[in-house]
Formats: structure tokens, C-alpha cells, sequence
């Protein structure tokens, strides 16, 4: 028994049936290392931005920058 395999130029090849499970494992697996790329980059990003807006905090606290500054990079950094 196979099923076709077809391309997204539309070509189809026929895949046996006990090549179905690996070829489906081996795209899981791929999937979920994509997913896990995704995930520790957004949260690198969220840390880097957490990380800045404490830093800009701290410079407002200081009065280096004013609570207006702070305020515009806040909204900046979170994109609102």
C-alpha cells in the first residue's frame, strides 16, 4: 500500500506505506525544534526588553532621563 507525496510544484511520488510513520516522525521532529528555536528567541527578546526598561528606569530614578523619556522608550521597546 503507498500514498502519494506531492510536492508544492505539484509533482507526486509514491510513498510505501512503512515510510510514512518515519517521514511523519522525522517532520515532528522538525516542527518541534522550529517551535523550540521560536521560543528561546522571544524569550531572549522578552529578557533583553525587560532588561532595558529596568535600565531606563533606573536612569529616570536618577533623574538622568525624564519620566516622559522613560515613558515614550517604554512604549517603544513594547511596541504600543
Amino acid at each position: 500500500m503507498t500514498c502519494d507525496l506531492t510536492t508544492t510544484d505539484g509533482e507526486r511520488y509514491p510513498l510505501p506505506t512503512y515510510k510514512q510513520k518515519e517521514l511523519q516522525h522525522t517532520i515532528m521532529q522538525a516542527c518541534f525544534a522550529a517551535m523550540s528555536t521560536a521560543t528561546s528567541t522571544n524569550q531572549a527578546t522578552a529578557a533583553s526588553v525587560a532588561d532595558e526598561i529596568a535600565k531606563l528606569h533606573a536612569l529616570c530614578q536618577q533623574g538622568i532621563i525624564t519620566q516622559a523619556k522613560f515613558d515614550k522608550k517604554k512604549r517603544d521597546l513594547l511596541g504600543i
